[in-house]
């Protein structure tokens, strides 16, 4: 016999979903740094359980603050990068 099983989106977690979506905004995971949309939260959530703990660490914020936060990580990984290049460009000079 062949058993098919199917999970449906907690109630929790749908909620969460559709108060993301009638804000405006996206679900962010703090603990992995992972954003996600309404829609792909739903999706994703619908094959695999989320659990409550994982509910309750969500946050509901705006994609922009995302973005922000990528283009200072590049901004500082940037000015490392041509510190450290000087750096060796000055050692071979000598």
């Amino acid at each position: 016999m062949l058993k098919i099983l199917v999970f449906m989106l907690s109630q929790d977690a749908r909620k969460l979903a559709d108060e993301a979506k009638s804000k405006g905004m996206w679900l962010y995971d703090p603990s992995y740094r992972w954003w996600y949309s309404p829609e792909d939260f739903k999706h994703i959530f619908q094959y695999a359980n989320a659990s409550e703990e994982f509910l309750k660490g969500l946050q509901i914020r705006h994609p922009n603050e995302g973005i922000q936060a990528g283009f200072l990580q590049l901004n500082k990984l940037h000015t490392k990068l041509q510190v450290f290049t000087k750096r060796v460009v000055d050692y071979y000079r000598k």
